[in-house]
């Protein structure tokens, strides 16, 4: 009898001592989990939201239902600089057509890595002669009184430095030399002889235009400019053109802007572009509304 309540009191003594032990270590171990926790917690990462700058005059519909049209942006005057390049960049992977004046510092240059990306159809700007002779500057220009001859080797020359890299060919200027049927007869022909698929966009820098009348003549594929985006060189107002273009894809299923190379231009369309594609609409190379 004595042995085994001697051998209870050790059973009891071992439990109190495990659970002792036991106790130690969880409370060990709260104390090691609360330091170390600050070390393991994840990450807080700021969360971004888009479309936040320069916004707040932009006003939206309330709502939107999917299919409404095509739009397709061309930038000219790309050339006298490579600001152009990082603004394809920014816009990826939207479709945007860049059109290059041959003749200037970086038009090669511009046309050659431009032409390499997915998201990007280059175009030949082409400068044609304007009502006004004080806006042919810095350039050479075909004129209305160039023979057949003239107008054929001055656009060879062009074609010479960028056509391999082009889709098709829209006019800079242009006002009086667009509304010359024969001269216009003539230049729609050269470019068809270097390539039948070259389009030509028409600027429509004047409502006496008979580009469309003539290319439907030759065959050669044509479509014509919807709205200018910068006529007034501020953000708003490049977002307010923008907008028009869209009531204008609604209403005829596609539309066409041309805007140029400047800062609050490039700006707006990096913003704008993406809501667009958000909103409904499908963004495409001007070369996929040409008839």
């Amino acid at each position: 009898m004595r042995t085994s309540k001697k051998n209870k009191n050790n059973n009891k003594v071992f439990i109190l001592a495990a659970l002792f032990l036991i106790l130690c270590i969880l409370i060990t171990g709260f104390f090691i989990l609360k330091e170390i926790t600050p070390i393991i917690s994840p990450i807080k990462t700021k969360i971004i939201q888009p479309f936040k700058k320069q916004l707040p005059h932009v006003k939206l519909p309330l709502s939107f239902t999917k299919g409404h049209g095509e739009i397709a942006f061309d930038i000219d005057d790309a050339g006298w600089n490579t600001e152009i390049i990082d603004a394809v960049k920014k816009l990826e992977p939207y479709p945007i057509t860049v059109a290059v004046i041959p003749q200037t510092p970086y038009g090669i240059y511009d046309a050659k890595i431009l032409s390499k990306y997915p998201n990007c159809q280059i175009i030949m700007h082409l400068p044609l002669e304007p009502d006004n002779s004080k806006d042919m500057t810095g350039l050479k220009f075909i004129t209305v009184n160039m023979s057949a001859k003239q107008i054929k080797h001055r656009f060879d020359g062009f074609y010479k430095k960028i056509g391999k890299y082009i889709v098709g060919v829209n006019n800079h200027e242009g006002s009086l030399f667009t509304a010359n049927k024969k001269k216009m007869a003539q230049l729609l022909s050269d470019i068809k002889s270097k390539n039948k698929n070259l389009f030509f966009l028409d600027s429509e820098t004047t409502p006496y235009s008979v580009v469309g009348i003539e290319a439907k003549k030759l065959g050669v594929p044509t479509v014509r400019r919807d709205v200018f985006l910068d006529d007034n060189t501020s953000y708003d107002s490049v977002v307010q053109s923008i907008n028009e273009a869209k009531q204008i894809a609604l209403k005829n299923g596609h539309a066409i802007a041309i805007g140029h190379v400047l800062p609050e231009t490039l700006a707006a369309l990096e913003q704008q572009i993406p809501r667009l594609a958000h909103q409904g609409y499908k963004i495409v190379f001007v070369s996929q509304l040409v008839h």
